[in-house]
């Protein structure tokens, strides 16, 4: 089983608030970020996005950070 993360999970890995994370995942809205993880609907009020795809993102920037540095 593939480990999964909440919302308030997320928002701890990837030192965000709920808005911010609400604002990354909603195509329109400031903020948006179409390589933002797209999250997986368990139910009616519960969103949780794969652990490995977020490790994955945090990475994906830290890697341009560093490339846009040099």
């Amino acid at each position: 089983m593939t480990p999964m993360l909440i919302s308030k999970q997320v928002m701890q890995r990837c030192c965000m608030g709920r808005t911010t994370l609400n604002n990354r995942t909603r195509r329109g809205r400031p903020g948006y970020d179409c390589d933002f993880p797209k999250p997986v609907k368990l139910s009616a009020r519960c969103n949780a996005w794969f652990a490995a795809e977020i490790d994955a993102y945090i990475n994906r920037k830290a890697a341009e950070r560093t490339n846009s540095s040099a």
